[in-house]
């Protein structure tokens, strides 16, 4: 007696391409987000009237702490 099994593929190539899309979309839009200070320090810098120091707490500690306490828990 032999059966047959339908062999359903999982997860659907459609669907697995959409997966990796949105991932890719995600993580490009990461990636921008981290750069962008880099471009704006200038004109953010003029604005505020922060001195070199200052700007060196934002981009480093403030970030890394900013990032680990809200960044990682949300996922």
């Amino acid at each position: 007696m032999s059966t047959t099994i339908a062999h359903s593929q999982y997860p659907n190539p459609k669907y697995a391409w959409y997966v990796t899309t949105l991932l890719l979309l995600a993580y490009i839009l990461s990636f921008i987000d981290r750069q962008i200070m880099g471009l704006l320090i200038e004109p953010i810098k003029e604005d505020l009237n922060l001195t070199d120091g200052q700007i060196g707490l934002l981009l480093g500690p403030a970030f890394a702490i900013f990032y680990v306490t809200l960044g990682v828990p949300i996922g």
